[in-house]
């Protein structure tokens, strides 16, 4: 049955992929991976009853406005912090970078922050809330994986790839929360959505 699904999947994506862009593509694989790792037992965070009952991920259409080419700032040294989970844990993380852009000509701005891990292949941990929370997505915020190159000063923040925790999904994860300087003003209308 697994073997099936996983068969299935690709067949599907392969067959989604014609008359696509190569970025579409990148996305449609993205989010199949993400449903793939809900779905099969092997990886995913659900029960056995949450996995019948899950129903797939749902996302807002693609949204080229939110592919964004963001100013990046590195702080002048690495702040380690504990970021709050919903469990009422916390765990370390380095605050590493601030990342500026606009929206509509709103000026916003998101702090990146890394595990020992993700600085090792130069991936951001950018948690965010903004104004779609608790109403077309999750109420506890959503994610950014980003990787960065870290001689730029540049970095594109495409919000098309935002997920939500696995707290959207089931209550056995302490999820980390989202900082109180990470909320954007704006709807971001892109990524997953409820």
């Amino acid at each position: 049955m697994k073997v099936r699904f996983v068969f299935g999947l690709m067949a599907l994506i392969l067959v989604s992929c014609k008359g696509k862009s190569a970025y579409e593509n990148k996305l449609d694989m993205f989010r199949s991976r993400q449903i793939a790792f809900f779905a099969l037992e092997e990886t995913s965070p659900l029960d056995s009853l949450e996995r019948i009952n899950f129903k797939g991920i749902r996302y807002f259409p693609i949204n080229e406005s939110l592919r964004i080419n963001a100013s990046l700032m590195w702080l002048p040294q690495t702040v380690f912090t504990e970021l709050k989970h919903t469990g009422g844990d916390s765990r370390p993380y380095m605050q590493v970078a601030e990342i500026h852009f606009s929206i509509n000509d709103k000026p916003q701005k998101l702090t990146a922050y890394q595990t020992s891990e993700m600085a090792n292949k130069h991936t951001f941990f950018i948690p965010f809330s903004d104004a779609t929370n608790g109403v077309d997505t999750y109420g506890g915020g959503r994610y950014l994986d980003v990787i960065y190159n870290p001689a730029s000063t540049q970095l594109e923040l495409d919000f098309n790839f935002a997920y939500a925790p696995y707290c959207a999904y089931t209550h056995h994860y302490s999820c980390p929360m989202i900082p109180a300087g990470n909320s954007l003003t704006v709807k971001i209308e892109a990524g997953e959505r409820l």
